[in-house]
């Protein structure tokens, strides 16, 4: 049996007028969770930062980092590795930054609650979601951090 490597992550939760932006992965069977949504986000690489990782990782795949992209918090995976969750709200000029990057993906959007759930997401999404849609909803109404606690995060 092989030693299974913890890969810590990025995501952000971008949010626009009570929406927040969903990616679309790639129909590709030889990548995780092929042709679901997904926030945008991804691995860290040797020698990054979570926040390198983060600007990095939303160039690719929505082509656009927002300046008030904060850091809410980390969270530990069952595997050992760092989640990391970023957060910003965008501003009604902003949302036209945010297209398909040229390297993967096949569509993006801005979505509620609802409407995600409708949508073909990841497990882990759809999990998280189940967990925390009353924390996400008051995020997404009040525009600003909350607690990290609210989401089971440690401060990173």
């Amino acid at each position: 049996m092989g030693v299974v490597m913890s890969v810590s992550t990025v995501t952000a939760l971008i949010c626009h007028n009570s929406k927040f932006l969903l990616f679309h992965r790639d129909d590709i069977p030889e990548i995780p969770d092929p042709g679901r949504w997904q926030l945008p986000g991804g691995h860290i690489e040797d020698g990054e930062s979570p926040t390198e990782a983060i600007k990095r990782e939303l160039e690719e795949e929505v082509s656009y980092c927002p300046d008030n992209l904060t850091l809410i918090g980390a969270r530990t995976s069952q595997n050992n590795a760092k989640v990391y969750l970023f957060f910003a709200v965008i501003k009604d000029n902003e949302v036209e930054k945010f297209k398909l990057g040229s390297k993967e993906g096949q569509d993006l959007g801005f979505f509620d609650i609802n409407q995600s759930l409708e949508l073909k997401l990841t497990p882990s999404l759809r999990g998280y979601i189940g967990r925390y849609r009353l924390s996400i909803e008051k995020l997404l109404k009040t525009g600003k951090v909350i607690d990290p606690k609210e989401f089971d995060l440690e401060l990173a």
